[in-house]
Order: structure tokens, then sequence, then C-alpha cells
């Protein structure tokens, strides 16, 4: 059963419940027609991935990919880049093309303004990165906007260990579909237990972490 890279933020953040529940019928997809937090998000996804683009110098922004830029298997959905991999499924928010790089895949959310970086990077950096395995991307950037006071970008390289503790994770999980026992509801985040890849919020630092690699 195909996990998307949203379910599997939920599932690390402790809210497994309610991606089994979708999972196996007890519950519909949610509605998030009257989730404000996700509505201003929608509708500000094109102005973020705009944003990042100004602020990232000889780069070429792409909403969809170009041929050959994923090695995933592409889902027709209109005007969206839905990608599928194995057991994971994602949507890529776009693509950044910088020379000396390569490839970025972006993930662009907008969340509160008081809310510390650390808990930003900790929940939604999961979720880049089955979007970067979908992919078959090396590089990705999680593109935030803190309210209306500022646009921070968040440059990580692909992280085998960190991917591997995501999937040990997400075993456990797993167990609970195949034996249709529903995860506790008020099980402790996973997030918790993950040490997250070198972050960079410019390009020079993930530059002298690739060539030290």
């Amino acid at each position: 059963m195909l996990l998307t890279a949203t379910d599997v933020r939920l599932i690390l953040a402790g809210r497994g419940r309610a991606v089994f529940d979708r999972l196996t019928g007890e519950q519909g997809p949610p509605d998030l027609s009257g989730v404000l937090s996700v509505q201003i998000g929608a509708q500000t996804e094109r102005l973020n991935l705009d944003w990042l683009h100004r602020r990232v110098e000889g780069g070429s922004l792409y909403r969809l990919p170009k041929p050959g830029m994923v090695s995933g298997r592409l889902e027709p959905v209109a005007g969206q880049c839905v990608v599928s991999r194995g057991d994971y499924r994602a949507k890529a928010d776009g693509f950044l093309v910088l020379p000396d790089l390569g490839t970025l895949v972006v993930e662009a959310k907008h969340v509160s303004e008081g809310r510390p970086a650390g808990q930003i990077q900790s929940e939604y950096l999961p979720q880049l990165f089955v979007t970067m395995h979908v992919c078959g991307l090396q590089l990705g950037v999680l593109s935030v906007f803190y309210g209306l006071a500022r646009h921070t970008a968040y440059f990580v390289a692909w992280d085998e260990a960190y991917w591997a503790a995501i999937e040990r994770e997400l075993r456990s999980f797993r167990a609970h579909l195949e034996l249709g026992i529903p995860p506790d509801g008020e099980e402790e985040p996973a997030i918790a237990r993950l040490t997250l890849p070198p972050i960079h919020t410019n390009l020079k630092g993930l530059q002298k972490c690739l060539a030290f690699a």
C-alpha cells in the first residue's frame, strides 16, 4: 500500500491513527477545505517558489519536470507533478536547477511566524525526503514562509542514514496495517528520535558539504 509524503510526515509526527483510518477505509480522505492554514499554503505556494527563485541567482525554476528530470513514475494529475516509486507517492512542488549543483526538488511551506526553525525542519524534512526518493534526486530545498515576517530556504543533500531511520519508523506503522491493529493515537512523535541530516541556509554551505562528502 502506497504511503504519500504527507502520510509519512503525519506518521512520524505521531498522527498515524488518522493515516491508518484512511488507508483501511475507516475514514475517507480528510476535508481540508475549511482548514485555514492548508488553504493559505495552497494559495502562497506559487509565490513561495517564485520568491525562492528570486533569491537564488543563476537558477532555473520548473513547476513540472522536464523530460528525464525525475526517475519515478509520473502520474497524470493535471497541473501537478505527482510521482510514485516503490512504496511511496509524492507531489513535488517544483524543481530548482542550478548550474553547479544540478536539480533540487522543492518543498514549499507557509507556517506561523513564531514556530521554531528546528521544529519546522524536524516535521517537514521527512516529507521532502520522500519526494526526493520518488524523484530519484539527491538534493532538496525546504522553502518556508514564516507568516509575513521572513522567508528561509533549508538546503539538504540526500542522507542515507536519515532515510534508513525514516524507513525503520515506518516499518512499525506498516505492521499495524498488516495486522489490522490501529496504532495508539497518543504515540510519541518519531521525529524526536531522528537525527536530522546536515541543513544549510545558503548554497555555499551545501556546496562545501558536498565537496567533503
